[in-house]
């Protein structure tokens, strides 16, 4: 089912190559890491770690909650 929902012809699809999409690819991920990395220039490794400390952060100011109410 996957292979009939991308566009026809060769490198016009998404950037993505997953049944989970954009948001869970781990290829999509990985360049972002890497993205990011350049972004702050260190290595992937030391962006990684970076990143998870920013998002740490965040995690707590929004109250240490997984899940947030949507607010419309």
């Amino acid at each position: 089912m996957h292979g009939e929902t991308l566009p026809k012809g060769g490198g016009t699809g998404p950037r993505f190559r997953t049944i989970y999409g954009p948001k869970f690819c781990s290829m999509e991920i990985t360049q972002q890491v890497r993205d990011y990395a350049a972004k702050l220039n260190e290595t992937p490794e030391m962006a990684a770690k970076t990143g998870m400390a920013e998002m740490s952060e965040k995690f707590r100011e929004m109250g240490e909650k997984l899940y947030i109410d949507a607010k419309p």
